[in-house]
């Protein structure tokens, strides 16, 4: 067990924080009830000064209401920031399994992309008529293409292995009928060269749902450098793996917000297809403000 010390210190360190945070939230015009809305925010990974900032937001709409009946306490600044949140991020629409397109699944090295593309693709092999293509957009380690190919062959499925303009084309084709889905290599947000050459390959499929995959273990800079560096490749949706190693739900909520783009797929664990998760809105904020994990659906 921790020395007497230890837990001394860790208790006025507590109470030295708490009291910065009143201070804080008096010359901001808030209350002691934000406190535990922050802390519920900060418990889930939202950084404290988006945390804040929803929190005034909340705080002026709820001052600025007309209502003589509004109950000014912490559940309802909870729910005006709730709503808040809400409306301003986006799931991506579900992709019906038996629709045809193409989805790349692009991002740095081990941040779960080949796993992501695997679990997609045996989700769709559940759809009926149309099974799915997977493959590898630009392969360069053998070992990396060995591993789709594996999953395709259990699947029993078709596999392709994509190297130049000619075979995407093939592809885009193809997609038309049934769905493709290509586990790009890895490149590292810091690339710039490689991701020069990632978006002239991926200008050709302009219809193809593009997700920037990141780990919920990534800090905040790692989250926003990432979804950065590959929007600007044609990223249009941000998935996220390792929900069980990190349950940093608002972490992810909060770069969402930030990049305006919509989540797309979530990944909990190495179950396949079984973690795979559509979010909905509501089982986010849920995740964020109560701390439940995220579940399949």
């Amino acid at each position: 067990p921790p020395a007497p010390e230890l837990l001394y210190m860790a208790r006025r360190l507590t109470q030295i924080e708490d009291d910065i945070l009143t201070r804080s939230f008096g010359s901001e015009g808030l209350s002691a009830e934000a406190m535990p809305v922050l802390r519920s925010l900060q418990q889930s990974g939202y950084p404290e000064a988006d945390a804040l900032r929803v929190i005034q937001r909340a705080n002026r709409s709820l001052s600025d209401s007309s209502s003589a009946l509004i109950d000014r306490n912490t559940s309802a600044l909870l729910t005006e920031v709730r709503t808040i949140i809400a409306n301003k991020i986006r799931v991506a629409t579900v992709r019906e399994r038996t629709a045809p397109g193409m989805v790349v699944f692009v991002g740095a090295a081990g941040v779960g992309k080949t796993g992501l593309a695997a679990k997609l693709a045996a989700d769709l092999c559940l759809g009926g008529a149309h099974r799915p293509i997977l493959g590898v957009l630009q392969p360069k380690r053998a070992m990396g293409v060995a591993m789709v190919r594996r999953y395709a062959e259990h699947l029993g499925i078709d596999f392709a292995k994509v190297s130049d303009s000619r075979q995407l084309a093939s592809l885009i084709d193809a997609s038309a009928d049934r769905p493709v889905i290509l586990d790009s290599s890895a490149i590292s947000p810091m690339n710039t060269k490689e991701l020069q050459n990632l978006r002239r390959l991926l200008r050709q499929a302009p219809r193809a749902e593009i997700h920037t995959v990141v780990p919920a273990t990534y800090g905040v800079q790692d989250l926003e450098t990432a979804i950065e560096s590959f929007s600007n490749v044609g990223a249009t949706r941000i998935s996220v793996t390792r929900l069980d190693e990190a349950p940093f739900v608002g972490r992810v909520v909060s770069a969402a917000e930030r990049s305006q783009l919509p989540i797309g797929y979530l990944s909990r664990g190495t179950r396949i297809p079984d973690d795979l998760i559509r979010p909905k809105v509501d089982s986010l904020l849920n995740a964020v403000f109560h701390q439940h994990s995220m579940t399949a659906v």
